[in-house]
């Protein structure tokens, strides 16, 4: 139904925090964007947190640069391009 929430896939969430981020948005601001949308967290406890948003960048930033390391081409953690 129309009252139904739009969850977003976890890729999704990311893409957001990502774009947010390359945008100059602080964690906080991003973690209450998350918030506003009614989005739960990955975990499904609780609520978003600017802690949990630099989390989630510092590994998607780690994953990114231990792939680069490899040879392998990934998106770039702040713009999501190649």
């Amino acid at each position: 139904t129309d009252n139904e929430l739009s969850l977003l896939s976890r890729e999704e969430i990311i893409q957001i925090i990502n774009s947010m981020r390359a945008k100059g948005k602080t964690f906080d601001e991003v973690a209450q964007h998350l918030i506003n949308l009614g989005q739960p967290t990955f975990s499904g406890r609780g609520v978003w947190h600017a802690q949990t948003i630099h989390r989630i960048c510092t590994r998607n930033e780690r994953k990114a640069s231990n792939l680069k390391k490899k040879g392998i081409s990934t998106p770039n953690s702040r713009t999501n391009k190649i």
